[in-house]
């Protein structure tokens, strides 16, 4: 750094980094893309800092980034105003561009997750993680069509789950036939007549793993997986920082964020495929079963996923629900923090923060990339990006020394919030659509994490002249079971006793 002037004093600060990645999984976590992971990235910047008077002070910042990964550098740019009224206070108003790269893993992850849940995975359907990789990937063949189909169904002889198959009813029939006397659904005569049936006249449908709508596959586009892009966060804030005396302490701030690109969690991308039920029943009435067997028989069909849609894209000997990363659109949102940290007298304290965003749930149309306000807009669960975290965290804490001795008690509160996050899905709570919600819960539709609060308590003696501290932590005093996400255990109370030695 450099300064100069004497008074009205400018310090300059500029520098460089580089970062080299290299991803060593042998295989296991970045499968097909393990030998081609890895990532360059460098970075200049440069910051100044000019004292404008003893009460007003000027930052300004940039930076430049280039990553292997992306075509173009970026850019980050950042500004700050502050106001020192006395050395005990400042207000502050910033504005600050700043862009997050999608990690390794966000980019090369190939892993498979295990059986998918519920039904599909009892029918040997698995989940892989795959990331986007340095060219994406898509499930559309050069002519408009959808690549292929992977089945469980298919037997070795035939080449296993892992064979692509045409998306055809011709293909796919022979497959669902054998399931069906496997699992002895029907006998070997009924499954000699069902093999005979014309069954290019049925058609086929696509079932949303995320949702669980159906829709025809005929002319039917998968969205491609695009390789991923930064994602840019603008925020612009407003501050307080002040202490009173020594005995209160006022942290305080208000913003303003929009993001844009920014990274999903893990979300299905290929639907799985099913015969159409309705056109398959009146298909075996005019080939002479009774009406009732068959309209049995083609709503148990009619049910089943008979593969999933799939390419050569995916690498896997198994048939995958493939979920992924994708950059949507852009989103704003508010915010504010407060924390006040007060020394009522020698030996008490006393401490609250704060914690609030706008919302913890937000609409974004992926085919307009913008955020929308009205859930009977959203028919993809996709579109509905969770914070994942609660929008509103409140604590209090009351502490008390004397003589060597510690006491501490805190509240904690959250607030509910919902979860989509991969597998990981709990939206009960949002008020959906009447269609989004009558397929979710058809598929099994979770709550959203339930509001809490908790209190801890804490105590601590130090032996005078040892340098040694007893200290008991007990959270969640009163053992209220509560969760912190979707799909986690409960949490209870926890106990911990520590003795430790300074020397």
């Amino acid at each position: 750094g450099e300064s100069f002037g004497a008074r009205q004093q400018l310090d300059v600060t500029y520098g460089a980094d580089l970062y080299l990645t290299r991803p060593d999984t042998e295989g296991d976590i970045n499968g097909q893309y393990e030998d081609d992971d890895n990532v360059n990235e460098f970075g200049v910047y440069a910051q100044a800092e000019y004292i404008i008077n003893d009460q007003f002070e000027l930052l300004g910042a940039l930076r430049a980034d280039k990553s292997s990964l992306l075509d173009d550098p970026v850019f980050s740019p950042r500004a700050a105003l502050l106001y020192k009224p006395d050395p005990n206070h400042t207000w502050r108003a910033t504005y600050n561009r700043a862009f997050s790269m999608p990690t390794t893993l966000n980019y090369f992850l190939d892993i498979n997750g295990g059986l998918a849940s519920g039904g599909a995975g009892q029918l040997g359907y698995y989940l892989r993680a795959q990331g986007s990789g340095k060219d994406g990937f898509s499930f559309m063949n050069d002519q408009g069509g959808i690549a292929g189909v992977r089945s469980s169904f298919t037997p070795e002889a035939l080449g296993g789950p892992g064979q692509l198959l045409p998306l055809s009813a011709e293909a796919l029939w022979p497959l669902m036939v054998g399931f069906l006397l496997q699992t002895q659904q029907i006998s070997p005569q009924q499954a000699a007549l069902l093999g005979q049936l014309p069954i290019g006249l049925v058609g086929l449908n696509l079932l949303d793993a995320n949702t669980g709508l159906i829709s025809p596959a005929a002319g039917a586009v998968i969205p491609d997986t695009p390789p991923l892009r930064e994602s840019t966060t603008n925020t612009f804030e407003i501050g307080y920082q002040g202490n009173f005396q020594g005995r209160l302490a006022i942290a305080a701030d208000v913003y303003y964020t929009k993001r844009e690109n920014f990274t999903s969690p893990l979300l299905a991308r290929n639907p799985l495929v099913l015969f159409d039920g309705q056109q398959l029943g009146a298909l075996l009435v005019q080939a002479g079963l009774p009406a009732q067997d068959a309209a049995a028989l083609a709503t148990a069909v009619g049910g089943v996923p008979v593969g999933v849609v799939s390419s050569e894209d995916v690498i896997s000997p198994t048939a995958d629900i493939v979920a992924s990363y994708i950059n949507f659109g852009e989103l704003d949102y508010f915010g504010a923090d407060l924390a006040v940290q007060a020394r009522l007298t020698d030996h008490w304290t006393f401490g609250t923060s704060m914690s609030w965003i706008q919302d913890d749930f937000f609409l974004v149309d992926s085919d307009t990339d913008t955020e929308v306000e009205d859930f009977t807009e959203i028919e993809d669960l996709n579109d509905v990006v969770g914070l994942n975290a609660p929008d509103f965290k409140w604590s209090v804490d009351v502490g008390y020394t004397n003589a060597g001795f510690s006491a501490s008690a805190r509240g904690r509160y959250s607030s509910e919030f919902s979860v989509n996050s991969a597998d990981f899905v709990g939206v009960g709570c949002l008020p959906l659509s009447n269609e989004l919600r009558g397929a979710l819960e058809a598929s099994g539709l979770r709550n959203c994490v339930e509001a809490y609060t908790v209190f801890d308590l804490g105590l601590g003696y130090e032996i005078a002249g040892t340098g040694t501290e007893i200290l008991l932590d007990v959270t969640n005093v009163f053992d209220v079971g509560y969760e912190t996400f979707v799909g986690v255990p409960e949490i209870g109370r926890l106990a911990i006793l520590q003795v430790r030695k300074t020397f």
